[in-house]
């Protein structure tokens, strides 16, 4: 059973963004399975490095979209991705017990997820589509 199922309502209607958040919701599927099936540190830490790594470039997809399109609420929007990626980045400087750390960051990642998309995202698509 998956950590966060995908859900039509995270849709945005924007191909690219969508495609590049169903990515990110495999990535943090598959982090939960690991630790959950008690994989090691070495490869928990991985998963994590590669996740973020992936948010990276999609934020960076996301925004200049944004950009391109005028978004009125471009700065806004960019401090959010950025407030988000110092949190993750805490996890990584943070005490070394990867699973326990690993399950920190799962729930942020879904809490952050689910509301992002579902209030950020979704505005800006309501935004841009008029």
């Amino acid at each position: 059973m998956p950590f966060i199922d995908w859900d039509e309502r995270y849709e945005v209607g924007i191909p690219q963004i969508d495609d590049e958040h169903k990515t990110l919701l495999a990535m943090v599927n598959q982090l939960y399975d690991a630790v959950k099936a008690g994989k090691s540190d070495e490869l928990i830490e991985e998963l994590i490095d590669k996740s973020i790594i992936y948010a990276g470039v999609h934020f960076s997809h996301e925004e200049k979209f944004l950009k391109d399109a005028d978004y009125k609420f471009f700065h806004e929007h960019k401090q959010y991705h950025d407030e988000f990626t110092q949190r993750v980045h805490l996890f990584k400087i943070g005490p070394d017990n990867s699973k326990n750390k690993a399950m920190d960051l799962l729930n942020l990642l879904k809490y952050w997820f689910i509301n992002h998309i579902l209030i950020e995202d979704k505005g800006f698509s309501k935004m841009i589509s008029k």
